[in-house]
């Protein structure tokens, strides 16, 4: 036990960091759109040209892209506002 009168586990489970929401968000849209993208082409493979197929497939991609543009994004801001800015350094620009 610690001097509060918690038991060692519990503290090491206080400890540990849980995952962020934009964690789990980035994972369920990955996993989504590679299960999607996948299915769409076994589908193209057995059916043939579906025309269509292009058009979502297109649209899946673009809303995993935009999750990994946002994620990115603040992964970043979080860097700057931890570790701070260096003002003048060539990746400012």
């Amino acid at each position: 036990m610690s001097r509060h009168g918690i038991s060692s586990p519990t503290i090491r489970r206080a400890q540990r960091q849980q995952m962020s929401t934009s964690k789990a968000v980035l994972a369920l849209v990955l996993v989504w759109g590679l299960a999607a993208l996948t299915a769409m082409l076994v589908v193209w493979l057995v059916r043939g040209d579906l025309p269509e197929i292009g058009t979502v497939a297109g649209v899946v991609a673009g809303i995993v892209a935009a999750e990994i543009g946002f994620y990115a994004w603040k992964a970043k801001a979080e860097n700057i506002q931890k570790y701070g800015y260096k003002s003048g350094t060539e990746e400012d620009i």
